[in-house]
């Protein structure tokens, strides 16, 4: 089947307007960018909505305790490298401080094996994991114990 230019034409400039047309419409509905951005519709709002900036935490020589984030946050991803001879994991904690955590005890909200000598995470950067009070870390040699080892990590809150 041969398509007529006159029709080819008139195709193109209707998909063209409707991006123009939603592009005006994402920005007057508080879109700040369209760059990075996968936009969502929130219906009970009538609006777009661009997905939260992640904000990336370097976790280098991770080991006992560490607070990540206080008060209501989402984890969006978690990547370490053991560099031990045995598995490790990060325990992740839904709390406000390191004082409010007792490895062993406190059961964590997420615990993440990473095998021996090789990196490995987690990405939910496209919903996020929800922490009420904050997030805590730590690396220990099992799932949600006391013992710590060490590891190199990166997460995203937001």
């Amino acid at each position: 089947m041969k398509v007529k230019p006159i029709k080819l034409a008139l195709f193109m400039a209707l998909a063209l307007l409707a991006g123009v047309v939603w592009a005006s419409h994402a920005f007057s509905q508080g879109a700040t960018s369209t760059q990075n951005c996968i936009p969502s519709y929130n219906a009970t709002l009538n609006t777009w909505n661009c997905p939260p900036s992640w904000q990336p935490v370097l976790l280098n020589n991770l080991t006992g305790l560490t607070s990540v984030t206080s008060g209501q946050t989402k984890l969006g991803t978690v990547y370490c490298f053991n560099s031990g001879g045995a598995v490790a994991y990060i325990q992740l904690f839904d709390a406000n401080s390191p004082s409010a955590v007792t490895l062993g005890t406190t059961k964590p909200k997420l615990s993440l094996g990473i095998p021996t000598l090789q990196a490995s995470g987690v990405d939910q950067s496209s919903v996020g994991v929800a922490f009420q009070n904050g997030l805590v870390v730590a690396s220990t040699t099992t799932a949600t114990g006391s013992t710590t080892s060490a590891q190199d990590c990166n997460v995203t809150t937001n």
